[in-house]
């Protein structure tokens, strides 16, 4: 590491920088030359060197003012890389600001410059410029506005700059208030947008086809300080528009009809009529009528916590679990999509069927048998993964003295002690996140862990340490085949640290069960399932990067469990348990199918009833 004073060669590149972070983005040429003048030096990395060590106490944050950091997280040299950051992305700045160690640890990717601001200088100095913004989660902002001296910060934020009338000409009005966003800042071809309460797919591409000559930034606030932005931008919004009144019945009726139809999932959406699955298909709720977006969330109150009602205003997305009464049990999302607020209710059966009454796969239990390594159930949304999960930890808690900890979001199944200990925590209420309660998991002596969902770098990062550090890890992903599962978890890595996800996978890895629901002939449904379980070869094949030999791996090694989807469906077919054209819908082969087919017909390793 080198150290620089900022001199003139620097101030222009640091100015840039600064101006496109979220922290500063709002602040004029001279005050970014006096934030410059604040931080004093600029840090210079060589490739490779550490820049800040996970653990070490938040004594200072920095901005990259040219060049690349990887964010990393392991242990001593077992690091991982789950992001990269460029130029105007701030580093440490969360655990500065939330007053605890750092959580990850950055190394500098090439040639690394930056920007070095240490904790007094920001608490004394940077926060009295009036314009800085905060750039803070829902999570971290409402935990630091219990604090008098932190709130004292942000008040002193409410004399906020004036935006550049030029730059607001850019986005109509109406879609600007409609959607909540501000243009801020233009540097060359790049345009920051301000938001505070998130912006989907579908409200960037409108941005990309209305301002196509320019790249955009999205820059989050704190929703306080930004609504104070939005009224300085565009004025108070007059709408005089009237919602319709919500005339469907409480709730919990509809979750009560839902169970007494033998549904599976209740859906409720913005302008349209509640709907449910029964076997499969989504059909109208019988007498009910379509719902605005106010109605939905008033329909909600009785299901979600207030703390879920207001955390949605700034994540447009949140999951919680949901009871009516003693035996019915439902996992929720709490979704914003371009008509307005939607709600999506799974039922959970009460009862936690076994492997035998789910008539799943025997290899399954020696997966469960496993002291160590990874096993990842996968497939689409409402295929069953929690159920087959559940059946496994249940399968476990009932016959090996361990310890099983699950992190799920929400908490769908309830598991009592049996023969193992069982702590089961929820995302949101006993912990933070998915990858740090598994990062905590690793001091509480686990022997199995399930975690509910792989949602990021970060967290399958995590769950292959673990795994690797002695530990039976169970996970979800939404993968349709082995092949492709472990292709999606090494192509979500960095090029530079895929071969040591593979190595991780050929070490760690004890098979994939990938699961489809079909439906039956006559009613209901029955699972499908493509299996890999790992040997040797296979895990030569991920070592080597020819995951595109697995299939035929895995069809000269039936014998040891492995199976194929079209195999399955094959069968369930030929034993008319499903219809010809339900599989055809299911498989991605159909040609393979049709051939599978015209073969004779043949046991399969385990009868499907």
């Amino acid at each position: 590491m080198q150290r620089f004073e900022v001199d003139n060669e620097l101030i222009l590149l640091a100015r840039k920088s600064l101006g496109i972070s979220g922290m500063f983005v709002l602040l004029s040429d001279a005050q970014l030359d006096e934030i410059v003048e604040l931080a004093g030096e600029v840090l210079v990395f060589d490739h490779g060197e550490e820049v800040i060590t996970a653990g070490n106490p938040p004594d200072f944050f920095m901005v990259i003012i040219k060049g690349e950091a990887s964010v990393a997280l392991g242990q001593e040299k077992n690091f991982i890389e789950i992001a990269r950051l460029g130029a105007g992305n701030l580093l440490g700045e969360m655990a500065m600001i939330a007053n605890e160690n750092h959580s990850y640890s950055y190394f500098a990717h090439g040639k690394l410059a930056t920007l070095c601001f240490d904790s007094t200088c920001f608490f004394d100095k940077i926060m009295t410029v009036s314009g800085v913004n905060i750039p803070l989660s829902s999570v971290i902002s409402d935990k630091m506005k219990q604090s008098a001296t932190f709130k004292a910060l942000l008040d002193s934020r409410k004399n906020v700059p004036k935006l550049d009338p030029e730059l607001l000409k850019l986005l109509p009005v109406e879609f600007a208030r409609r959607h909540r966003l501000i243009p801020l800042r233009k540097e060359d071809e790049l345009l920051l947008i301000g938001h505070a309460e998130g912006i989907d797919r579908e409200q960037l591409d409108s941005i990309a086809r209305m301002l196509s000559e320019f790249e955009i930034k999205p820059v989050c606030f704190d929703k306080d300080f930004f609504y104070n932005l939005l009224l300085m931008a565009y004025g108070e919004e007059n709408s005089s528009a009237e919602q319709p009144q919500l005339k469907s019945p409480h709730i919990d009726d509809l979750l009560e009809r839902l169970v007494e139809n033998g549904g599976s999932d209740l859906y409720i959406s913005a302008g349209q009529i509640p709907r449910w699955r029964i076997d499969g298909e989504i059909l109208k709720v019988p007498d009910t009528s379509i719902t605005g977006s106010d109605e939905v969330l008033e329909l909600l109150k009785p299901a979600a916590r207030a703390d879920i009602l207001s955390s949605f205003v700034d994540s447009n997305d949140e999951d919680f679990a949901y009871s009516v009464g003693e035996t019915r049990r439902f996992r929720v999302n709490l979704l914003r999509d371009h008509n307005g607020v939607s709600a999506v209710f799974r039922y959970i059966p009460n009862e936690i069927l076994s492997l035998e009454k789910l008539g799943l796969p025997d290899i399954l239990k020696e997966f469960c048998n496993q002291p160590k390594g990874l096993v990842l159930v996968t497939g689409p949304t409402g295929c069953g993964k929690t159920t087959t999960l559940s059946a496994m930890i249940d399968w476990i808690n009932q016959r090996r003295k361990c310890h099983i900890l699950t992190i799920e979001d929400p908490i769908e199944f309830i598991h009592n002690s049996h023969q193992a200990l069982i702590n089961q925590r929820e995302v949101g209420i006993h912990t933070r996140s998915f990858a740090k309660a598994l990062r905590a998991g690793l001091r509480e002596n686990p022997d199995v862990v399930m975690v509910g969902e792989i949602r990021d770098n970060e967290t399958m990062a995590m769950a292959l340490e673990t795994a690797n550090t002695g530990h039976l890890v169970f996970a979800t992903l939404h993968t349709s085949t082995a092949a492709s599962t472990i292709d999606r978890v090494i192509d979500n890595f960095p090029p530079d640290g895929q071969n040591q996800i593979r190595m991780f996978l050929a070490e760690n890895l004890v098979g994939v069960v990938c699961q489809t629901l079909c439906r039956r002939k006559g009613g209901g449904s029955i699972a499908a399932f493509e299996i890999m379980v790992m040997d040797p070869a296979m895990a030569n094949l991920i070592r080597t990067g020819k995951t595109y030999m697995l299939p035929n791996a895995m069809l000269t090694a039936q014998a040891k469990g492995n199976r194929l989807l079209n195999d399955d469906l094959s069968h369930m077919v030929k034993n008319s348990v499903i219809s010809l054209e339900e599989a055809m819908n299911k498989t991605r082969d159909k040609a393979e199918l049709e051939r599978k087919l015209s073969e004779p017909a043949h046991n399969s390793p385990e009868k499907k009833a």
